[in-house]
């Protein structure tokens, strides 16, 4: 005799995803897991207590941008493993309703190498004579046109209001607000289409920053399910758009890209253990999807058009979490 169905049917649902079961078989265990309740009648009178977390651990982020330039296609993707802390908690106005206050940071970011290759053969018009007159072709095949050091770091704050029809699952909305700052040095060209001695400084010894700040409205759900007497598990899932957002990059100090076309979303876990009434110790998982549209600006003085490319990032985090009511 099955004791706990929520359990089972919890398990069921993410054994359904691991299998790669069709999404209308996920859609039926989604379907199965919430027309249950995991605390019963008796105890929807009673407010849940609020909580804190405070978690350290590791991040893998990659990131990729690529840029068309006429006929040839560029793209870079670079992983590096950076120390992450995140913190927050949820505090219960009522059976219904509650809020939470969650903070992410990149404790230290460490150095990689980022190379950004030719994905296609592409043929350049060239001057072979020196008379200002393009009169051949460079036919140029895929290959690392340019490679240089990459640092990515982050911090975030999101804000959430949560709706519980019962107390084991909610309908969440908020903001959220995160400030990134991409570093690039030590930069070696190893072709003449990424640098052209005769018309830009190629020494590779300048160091570039993009900075980007972006605000973004935030939906989605959260499930808090006790699995066994003592285990407990938390998941969330959020989407969202940008409302504000801000781009600022170092070669061009006179100009900000402001286009808010993209969007993000986010799964949080946690697999608690409680230890007593008020500690649980445990592992959580976080997993950040990010993507920005290209967008340019004209500079004013050469007229030239400049771009900030089209770029996702990709972080996973993973770390030891301690968490506590109150």
């Amino acid at each position: 005799k099955v004791k706990n169905p929520t359990t089972l049917k919890v398990v069921g649902f993410f054994y359904a995803l691991l299998a790669g079961a069709s999404i209308l078989k996920v859609l039926c265990c989604l379907v199965a897991l919430f027309s249950i309740s995991a605390f019963g009648e008796d105890q929807e009178s009673e407010k849940p207590a609020s909580y804190s977390y405070f978690s350290i651990g590791t991040e893998r982020i990659n990131y990729q941008e690529t840029i068309s330039l006429g006929n040839a296609n560029i793209k870079t993707d670079t992983t590096a493993n950076n120390l992450v802390l995140l913190s927050g908690g949820r505090n219960f106005i009522s059976n219904s309703l509650s809020f939470s206050i969650n903070a992410m940071s990149t404790l230290y970011p460490n150095r990689v190498t980022e190379d950004w290759r030719l994905t296609n053969s592409v043929d350049i018009p060239a001057d072979s004579d020196g008379d200002g007159i393009a009169d051949t072709n460079l036919t140029f095949s895929p290959q690392t046109l340019q490679s240089n050091s990459f640092t990515y770091s982050q911090a975030s704050t999101q804000v959430l209001m949560h709706y519980h029809p019962q107390l084991w699952w909610s309908f969440d909305a908020g903001l959220s607000y995160s400030l990134g700052t991409v570093k690039r040095s030590s930069f070696n060209y190893n072709s003449a289409l990424a640098c052209d001695s005769s018309k830009r400084d190629c020494s590779g010894d300048n160091v570039v920053e993009e900075i980007f700040g972006e605000l973004s409205i935030m939906t989605g759900a959260s499930i808090l399910l006790p699995l066994s007497h003592k285990l407990r598990m938390r998941l969330s899932f959020a989407a969202g758009l940008p409302l504000v957002s801000r781009i600022e990059n170092t070669l061009y100090p006179d100009l900000s890209f402001d286009s808010i076309e993209g969007w993000n979303s986010q799964v949080t876990s946690a697999l608690m253990y409680q230890f007593n009434e008020n500690i649980s110790l445990g592992l959580a998982y976080d997993f950040q999807y990010q993507f920005k549209a290209r967008q340019g600006k004209t500079v004013s003085t050469t007229q030239q058009v400049v771009y900030i490319p089209e770029n996702v990032r990709i972080a996973q985090r993973v770390g030891a979490v301690a968490s506590w009511v109150f």
